[in-house]
């Protein structure tokens, strides 16, 4: 019996084992029989027609192991809950659990923490069938890492969608062939896709917020359109309680060691503060106003914040427990602008609150949030320059 066939072994003296994935999870069958060259075969040829159905869409297990009843429930369970498209996130865990055994703990834990704090927020809800390299690319671009944490942390998703790929689950590996050489050196967050966060979206995460000071920050920023660049260095003489505005001169830009100018004179501005940013701020003098000049802390360490990269981190866990789908902080700023626009308020004015160096460049990148074709556009107009019922205007 020197032949070995992929999921198929010998179980006992007269039984064989055959093992494969259906719905995200790896399921096991034990066939009564000899475990001889010519059975071990059969069996072998069975497991080829199964992943063959469950590649076409029609395998049932009822009909394949009749008496199988507990995985029978089990599989139509899952199927009650239309989880017959795998999400990367389903494969990745049970590639973790089948493969676990033959690592050794620390790697099989670090491993396990990466797929849990770095893939899983990102693409687990991806449908493994429909993972792309600009997904995984995105990704990695979020990390803020280095290419050798980049490398790392992408190695446990090499290796599952390698084995995806022998479970005939996928047709091929999306980062076969492909280099993270340089994925952080030419992003700049103000040119990602914009995908702004919803008022329900936004009022989900500040209640998913545990610690006080990230529901300040992050209510802040949403009612001031800061980049996270800019708010981890703002501090609290930039106010001016009086005027309701707040100084931006300074921002600690990602790989930065150190606060610095911001790099075009448009950056350097005063940003209205909206009742909610100020309502913000209040909470905040309990936290940090007797404890240094920076307003924003982190949390956790009680310092501040060392860069955007522990924020990130802090908004994923946020994300998660409010069950809205991540985006980069950045995206918070993005929803700031796209709220102003969609209220109405004047393009010129909101270029100057983000910090845009022409107004052009606002109305480029949120023109499809401007609404030109409203039943009231034009209203403000009338209400402030019609002469009709103007009792100011005379009549000759």
């Amino acid at each position: 019996m020197g032949t070995r066939y992929r999921g198929v072994s010998k179980y006992s003296e007269s039984s064989i084992r055959i093992n494969f994935v259906y719905l995200g999870k790896r399921w096991y069958e034990v066939i009564k029989g000899s475990p001889s060259d010519s059975n071990l075969e059969k069996i072998a040829q069975l497991r080829e027609d199964i992943v063959a159905e469950i590649k076409l869409g029609i395998f049932s297990y009822e009909l394949t192991f009749p008496d199988s009843h507990k995985n029978i429930q089990k599989a139509n369970d899952l199927l009650g809950r239309n989880s017959n498209k795998i999400t990367t996130g389903e494969y990745l865990l049970t590639w973790h659990e089948y493969n676990a055994r033959s690592l050794e703990e620390t790697s099989r834990k670090e491993n396990l923490r990466i797929i849990h704090t770095s893939l899983l927020p990102d693409i687990g809800h991806i449908p493994l069938s429909e993972l792309r390299w600009s997904d995984i690319k995105t990704m990695a671009l979020s990390w803020n890492n280095t290419t050798k944490s980049i490398r790392n942390k992408l190695a446990p998703l090499r290796k599952a969608l390698r084995h995806a790929v022998d479970d005939e689950l996928i047709e091929s590996n999306v980062l076969l062939g492909k280099s993270v050489d340089g994925i952080q050196r030419d992003f700049n967050p103000e040119e990602e896709e914009i995908s702004p966060f919803d008022m329900r979206e936004r009022q989900a995460l500040l209640d998913a917020c545990r610690h006080e000071q990230d529901h300040n920050l992050f209510r802040f920023v949403m009612w001031t359109g800061l980049r996270p660049s800019e708010v981890v260095s703002v501090t609290w003489s930039d106010i001016d309680w009086q005027k309701g505005t707040i100084r931006i001169n300074k921002a600690k830009p990602r790989k930065a060691k150190h606060i610095k100018r911001p790099k075009t004179k448009a950056g350097v501005r005063q940003v209205k503060l909206f009742p909610d940013a100020l309502q913000a701020l209040e909470a905040q003098k309990d936290h940090t106003l007797l404890v240094g000049d920076q307003i924003f802390n982190n949390p956790n360490t009680k310092e501040p914040w060392n860069g955007d990269g522990a924020i990130r981190e802090h908004f994923k866990v946020i994300c998660k427990k409010a069950k809205v789908r991540y985006r980069r902080p950045y995206q918070l700023r993005h929803s700031y602008a796209t709220m102003m626009l969609m209220a109405g308020e004047p393009v010129r004015w909101l270029s100057k609150q983000m910090g845009h160096a022409p107004p052009m460049q606002t109305m480029n990148v949120y023109a499809k949030w401007i609404d030109e074709d409203s039943p009231n556009a034009g209203s403000k107009a009338v209400e402030m320059f019609s002469m009709i019922n103007n009792k100011s205007c005379k009549t000759g």
